[in-house]
């Protein structure tokens, strides 16, 4: 497996990785605009091992540490499409790709100019799978259970 360090930037409306934690330098700017789908994956395999999670000190960011898989052997995750690149993302549970599902849908709505209603925060999950980062000041390791419960308190 490739990893990868994606962020979901709602304050710069972008989804985006890079290749190491902390790296300036991202790969694959995707504006909220351009995410077209968000699609669950099916299929079941042998148990993966859970990822590490990192969130960087942001309010309006999302990081988490993601791989590309070559062979998964957990099918928890989902697809993002944007024109001309689709995106196989794969979490330690599939309640870690619904929270990355629904925080990516409210980031494709925000995009298209739709309101969130409100009083919904933005949810993430931990993944093994593609990519994902934010720039930032020090960031440290956190269990995926306090990295979402961190996220669901982001706006509130």
């Amino acid at each position: 497996t490739n990893k990868r360090y994606f962020t979901l930037d709602f304050k710069t409306q972008v989804f985006f990785y890079s290749h190491a934690e902390g790296k300036k330098q991202v790969s694959y700017p995707i504006p909220f605009v351009e995410i077209l789908s968000v699609a669950p994956l099916s299929g079941v395999a042998e148990e993966a091992p859970e990822p590490a999670v990192t969130r960087q000190n942001s309010r309006t960011s999302i990081t988490s540490k993601l791989t590309f898989a070559s062979k998964p052997k957990e099918q928890h995750g989902f697809v993002v499409r944007a024109p001309g690149k689709d995106m196989e993302l794969l979490c330690g549970s599939a309640e870690e790709a619904a929270r990355w599902i629904a925080a990516l849908q409210e980031a494709s709505a925000l995009g298209q100019g739709t309101k969130i209603p409100p009083g919904r925060s933005v949810s993430a999950s931990t993944m093994s799978g593609e990519r994902s980062t934010t720039p930032g000041s020090s960031s440290g390791s956190q269990r995926a259970d306090e990295l979402l419960d961190a996220v669901d308190n982001l706006d509130g």
